[in-house]
């Protein structure tokens, strides 16, 4: 009987093994060296089994990678991963610090500090509730005198508010006080939604008084008399490039709205092409994104070359993710109000990093035309003045070939979108309608979703040239015809122009090895 047992448990080896060789044939090549190791660990451990072996189970495995007795970290190393997960927390300055200060104007205690939906902070008036995004340090060569400015909103149209800032400097043991001196709003009265009960978005700026010009504050909290104990201490952003040197062109782009539509593959073909222009940087700001998209954006940002800042509405907007989406289809006011918001911190946390920012979407690329190839080329082929302040680029609508016209391109990738729509509007939109912008950092004070809405030698004025459309323009896609009405008005007179293709083998070559690496695509 003990041989008939021990004979039966040697055919189960022989099965066992047998079965793992067969299923080796059918996996892809990354599985190769797991799955032999998978076979002959099975192998070893049924030929033991029908010896009678002794061996207890946890003996054939390698126990020293197992995760025991891991040591949890400690207060520091949780407030410096809190930084990291929200910009406008300066744990590393407060940790250093501590709960310091005179009678007059104490650093709160970390843990009193007002967070409002994780990404925003609260600053309580008494006329009014504000939420404080985020702060930075402005001493740009334009201005007169140097100053700390705050990303915020307010349930209040034009606040004439007395603020008093805190200023927290690294070796001043007592706050600075300083007064808001402006609010500048970040969109225009006759554009109407002038109405409190929304979230009013402004750039309000804090005076250095001058016995401190030479040093830029880590910290400043907002209060309603100088005394007071904040609940409030944003980090005031000031990043420079470590060489001092500043790169040409970087993106922002408002928050990605894709909570149910997976624009991965577009996402990729349209960051790859901004990159063979020259663009170095893009940043996005993520509310819904598809959770692919997601993976594509951490794959870019590994490389250095996009930026991507989780974010939330402020105040008592709703962020539950599938409440979102519909609260700002049915709210173009507070949609059109959180965007300015998103694109002046985007502005403000890289002016020292880049030398013109763009604001585009997703479906939009400023592209130059004929023989050039480059943004810089455009840079090249425009009038140029220290005095200019911005480059606007007239709109142009690019229809689905596939779906309008029921062409497709036997030489262009199936996968690429943008390379795949060659038929245009023939005439570019209005002067003005859709124009999306080139923003000179040195002098813009607030920007808008298409042009900048304040400079620092002008308010409400700003020195804009339009860029020929013989030398480059705004295509625009119509990704979604009902998305966009707009595209209606142009679609019956069409031409071709496959200005794009210039970057087809190049652009073809990038996706391609992006989305091989995301496990996208696999090779036949």
């Amino acid at each position: 009987m003990y041989q008939f047992q021990k004979s039966r448990k040697l055919i189960l080896a022989v099965v066992l093994t047998a079965c793992f060789i067969l299923a080796f044939q059918f996996v892809t090549y990354e599985h190769v060296s797991y799955i032999q190791k998978t076979v002959k660990d099975i192998h070893q451990k049924a030929v033991n089994l029908a010896q009678g072996s002794s061996k207890k189970i946890w003996e054939y495995y390698d126990l020293s990678e197992v995760p025991v007795d891991r040591v949890s970290p400690n207060d520091s190393m949780i407030l410096l991963n809190i930084e990291k997960e929200v910009m406008n927390f300066p744990a590393e300055f407060l940790m250093k610090r501590g709960n310091k200060g005179g009678d007059c104007g104490k650093m709160p205690p970390i843990y009193e500090i007002k967070f409002i939906n994780t990404h925003w902070q609260q600053f309580i008036h008494s006329n009014g509730t504000f939420s404080l995004l985020n702060a930075y340090y402005d001493n740009r060569a334009a201005l007169d005198a140097p100053l700390v400015r705050i990303a915020m909103t307010v349930n209040r149209v034009k606040p004439r508010h007395n603020i008093t800032c805190q200023l927290w400097f690294k070796d001043v043991p007592n706050p600075v006080f300083s007064q808001v001196f402006e609010y500048r709003y970040l969109w225009r009265d006759y554009w109407g939604y002038n109405d409190e009960k929304m979230q009013q978005p402004y750039i309000a700026g804090c005076a250095i008084p001058k016995k401190y010009w030479d040093k830029a504050p880590e910290a400043v909290s907002l209060v309603e008399h100088p005394c007071d104990t904040a609940i409030n201490v944003l980090k005031v952003h000031n990043n420079r490039p470590a060489d001092g040197v500043k790169k040409n062109f970087g993106v922002c782009v408002k928050q990605l709205d894709f909570l149910y539509n997976d624009m991965s593959v577009i996402l990729v073909e349209w960051l790859e092409v901004l990159f063979s222009m020259g663009v170095e940087k893009v940043h996005l700001y993520n509310v819904t994104a598809h959770y692919n998209m997601v993976k594509v954006l951490r794959y870019y940002e590994e490389q250095g070359k996009v930026e991507f800042r989780p974010i939330t509405l402020p105040g008592a907007q709703p962020n539950i993710p599938s409440l979102y989406h519909q609260y700002f289809f049915n709210n173009l006011g507070r949609q059109l109000f959180f965007e300015d918001m998103l694109f002046n911190d985007c502005f403000y946390r890289n002016m020292y990093n880049f030398k013109w920012l763009a604001v585009i979407d997703i479906d939009e690329l400023i592209m130059p035309i004929k023989n050039l190839t480059t943004w810089n080329d455009i840079l090249q082929s425009v009038e140029q003045s220290p005095d200019i302040e911005g480059y606007g680029f007239r709109n142009l609508f690019y229809f689905d070939d596939n779906k309008y016209f029921n062409v497709t391109h036997e030489d262009v990738a199936p996968y690429l979108h943008f390379t795949n729509l060659v038929h245009r509007a023939a005439n570019h939109s209005d002067e003005g309608y859709s124009t999306k912008s080139w923003f000179n950092t040195e002098r813009v004070v607030s920007i808008h979703n298409h042009y900048a809405i304040d400079c620092v030698k002008s308010k409400d004025w700003c020195n804009w040239h339009e860029v020929s459309t013989d030398v480059a323009r705004m295509q625009h896609y119509c990704i979604n015809k009902k998305h966009h009405d707009y595209c209606t008005n142009y679609e019956n007179n069409t031409v071709v122009d496959p200005n794009i293709w210039k970057y087809k083998e190049e652009v073809t070559k990038s996706t391609m090895k992006t989305m091989e690496d995301l496990n996208f695509i696999h090779k036949n």
